[in-house]
């Protein structure tokens, strides 16, 4: 450092003065919402979008007004100072919010001549935002090293402060956050530059962030705003499920009639939100722009589509109902699709749409469709005489992907080229195909050879026998002419058991496990279930004698006061579990399973599907057996690779669930999710899209075996994808003496035993 003494009295006269700006999106009229409703009394009730941000060191509520740091610093290289601040979500709803800390005015250093440089002090003052609230005592220098310590390498510039989180509901999860943030002048070899002396000045800095060149009695300084933006998140539960509030965040424009949609589509508008029930008229290329994605923000939002010939469609659709109201009849005839088909084409995804029409996929580009419904029917066909058969989905052309979506009506998905289209794939992965009155499941037409169909995890009820056999699909061609693909699919006749309370509950999980109970549908009505005061056994799937897959839609409910495991788990290959949009919340759950533990399932050997989707642990303790592996949804799983009696493939999928607020513990391997993922080779197991927060999770076994997602991952296929997960506390006792977490280690899982075949995959990254 250069002359430290004459810089040091130079800076003395800097300051740095920050103001708190704090801007919230609290509920445009895009963003609406029910949080409950009460059908009985025509009650009805909204949810608020609520979130705040305290000063913690003054105890005071930030507003405006309200500055964080002291203007009276005196900044010099090396100086740090730091301020608590906590992120609290006083609302019904969840939230997700952005903190952003930026530079909003700026003065630098000029030259006696007026000449600019780039000398500024927001280039040499760095900033870290920690996840946690900073409590260093001592003298001025002590709490400065102790600081500097705990940010580590975290420093970085006032651009690059975008923090983001999820909050939830005082009564659903963690409510509140508190970060530390330190501001620090990082000594270098040019700190001499910023000296004041010598010739050198700085503009004044006037309140609206401008300079004023005609002032140079200021010293050297900038202003920084902290703003806060949050948006409800996609969590609540209601009776349009949980995909409503996703579409809370802003639009580029809202439109609700057929004029402001065309004009919207016209001046370029990416990201359209439609209010109510619009309809598309196709007036030329003046109105379907390409890339457009118009998104649904009310519960009735529906778009009509009027056609123009052959033209397609080339727009994105999420969270809408859609109708073709050009299908080929006497009246519209020349406005019609080539096929009768609404034609969709571009590159695409397709989420929570209801297709009430048939639709054609015939663009060379890649689709994906989750979350959706089609519904073929018979219409008047094209040569205006006869009743044409509309399958839900025609792909003619391209590469198209389904998944979690429901065929239902006449017919299902139709996988025929046309008129020199070449289709690359087809994927059908996790959907139902369900009551169709005509043709079986899929429809297989002309493909070339380099088509491959891969139809996995599906469920094909009460359709019609297809020409594969014991497959559900029909061949118009040698199936040896393309690939197919056919991977654990259940086919079967659906019995449905409706659940209403505790006792139909206990009644139809039991039934359904018994041996020769064949394929079980159980559906509750939404209506919430406590079990408080009542001795819970876990239910047993016996599919060694004839008990296939238990497929349980909770529509939402939550069961309360459970004292132990919903499943213990089964054995035999036609066996399985299926539980989709249930809570399970305020219970106190023990395990006497020495295998496994789990609040929804303990232990599963050898069961071809286990799948939990929407699934949820809240505010709940689960303690495990002796010697038991422990998550908080899963215990312990296992496929079977034995070719003598076997082989059992297990595919064990958890998809958007939750374990928030919970207490898990077990002498084995605990983790937040899953306990112990793979003892057996041919178990294959997918955790994806889950959230994990504010939990307790104590592995009392030797070794470190506590994870946030699973304490163990062994010989089997693991991957992770995309969690959200803080505020978890993770124990790891041998015999009473803490071990810590391996060194470089992700707290995703606790250790990885992965043998000659086991794999661990986390977003994308394998483990070795």
């Amino acid at each position: 450092m250069k002359n430290a003494k004459m810089k040091k009295r130079a800076l003395l006269t800097s300051l740095l003065a920050l103001f708190l700006c704090c801007t919230m999106l609290v509920g445009t009229t895009f963003a609406w919402f029910t949080d409950s409703v009460e059908s009985g009394i025509n009650k009805i009730v909204a949810g608020n979008l609520d979130v705040e941000v305290y000063d913690i060191d003054e105890n005071k509520k930030v507003d405006a007004n309200h500055k964080l740091f002291d203007e009276a610093t005196l900044w010099e290289p090396g100086k740090v100072i730091y301020k608590n601040i906590k992120v609290v979500n006083e609302g019904t709803l969840a939230l997700k919010y952005r903190l952003m800390m930026d530079v909003i005015g700026e003065n630098y250093v000029v030259e006696a001549d007026d000449k600019e440089t780039n000398y500024k002090l927001s280039d040499v003052v760095k900033i870290a935002i920690l996840d946690e609230k900073i409590a260093v005592t001592g003298t001025e220098e002590a709490q400065r090293k102790a600081v500097l310590d705990m940010v580590g390498d975290n420093f970085g510039d006032f651009s690059n402060t975008n923090i983001t989180g999820t909050l939830y509901p005082k009564d659903k999860g963690t409510s509140e956050q508190e970060y530390g943030i330190v501001l620090y002048w990082e000594p270098g070899d040019d700190d001499n530059n910023w000296n004041l002396n010598n010739g050198k000045y700085a503009y004044m800095l006037k309140d609206d962030g401008t300079i004023d060149k005609n002032d140079t009695s200021a010293p050297l300084m900038f202003k920084t705003g902290l703003s806060l933006v949050a948006t409800q998140v996609e969590y609540e539960t209601d009776s349009f499920g949980p995909n409503y509030d996703k579409f809370a965040e802003q639009a580029d424009v809202i439109v609700s009639t057929t004029d402001e949609l065309a004009a919207a589509l016209t001046a370029g508008h990416k990201l359209i939100g439609i209010n109510g029930q619009v309809d598309l008229h196709y007036v030329g290329n003046d109105t379907y722009v390409t890339g457009a994605i118009l998104v649904g923000v009310t519960s009735d939002a529906q778009v009509t589509f009027t056609g123009n010939g052959t033209d397609p469609v080339d727009v994105g659709l999420e969270n809408l109902t859609v109708v073709d109201k050009t299908c080929y009849t006497y009246e519209n005839g020349e406005y019609a699709w080539e096929f009768t088909y609404l034609e969709l084409t571009g590159s695409h995804t397709y989420k929570n749409v209801v297709f009430t029409d048939g639709v054609m996929f015939e663009g060379d580009a890649n689709i994906t469709c989750i979350d959706c419904s089609f519904a073929g029917h018979n219409n008047d066909s094209s040569d205006l005489s006869t009743n044409a058969k509309m399958y839900g989905v025609w792909v003619a052309n391209g590469n198209v992907t389904f998944e979690n979506c429901v065929f239902s009506g006449t017919r299902g998905l139709k996988i025929h080229e046309a008129y020199g289209t070449e289709i690359g794939s087809v994927t059908v992965d996790a959907c139902t195909f369900e009551d169709l009155t005509e043709k079986p499941g899929i429809a297989i037409g002309d493909l070339n050879a380099a088509t491959t169909v891969t139809v996995k995890n599906s469920y094909f009820i009460n359709c019609q026998a297809g020409d594969q056999d014991k497959y559900m699909y029909e061949s118009d061609t040698d199936v040896t002419t393309f690939t197919f693909v056919d991977e654990n699919n259940i086919i079967s006749t659906k019995a449905t058991v409706k659940v209403t309370d505790a006792a139909s509950l206990a009644s139809a999980l039991t039934a359904a496990g018994l041996a020769g109970a064949g394929n079980t549908f159980i559906e509750l009505d939404g209506s919430d279930i406590d079990l408080t005061g009542q001795s819970w056994t876990p239910v047993k799937v016996d599919g060694y004698n004839g008990a296939d897959i238990i497929t349980i839609d909770g529509n939402g409910a939550t069961i309360t006061g459970l004292t132990a495991p919903l499943f213990a788990g089964g054995f035999a290959g036609g066996s399985g579990i299926v539980i989709k949009n249930l809570t399970i919340a305020d219970s106190n759950i023990v395990s006497t399973n020495t295998l496994g533990s789990g609040a929804f399932i303990e232990s599963v050997d050898s069961m071809k599907v286990i799948t939990l989707e929407n699934c949820h642990l809240l505010n709940s303790t689960v303690t495990g057996g002796n010697g038991s592996r422990t998550g908080g949804l899963i215990g312990w799983t296992a496929g079977y690779n034995n070719v003598n009696d076997g082989p059992v493939k297990t595919y064990v999928t958890i998809k958007n669930c939750s374990v928030i607020g919970n207490t898990i513990t077990c002498s084995g391997s605990v983790g937040g999710i899953y306990g112990h993922a793979g003892n057996n080779a041919w178990t294959y197991s997918l955790v994806e899209d889950c959230i994990v927060k504010n939990n307790t999770l104590t592995s009392n076994d030797d070794g470190y075996r506590v994870g946030v997602v699973v304490g163990t991952a062994n010989v089997g296929e693991l991957t992770i994808n995309n969690i959200t997960e803080s505020d978890n506390t993770l124990i790891q006792n041998d015999n009473g003496t803490e071990i810590a977490r391996p060194a470089g280690q992700s707290n995703l899982y606790g250790r990885f035993v992965p043998g000659t075949t086991g794999t661990l995959t986390i977003d994308g990254v394998a483990i070795h």
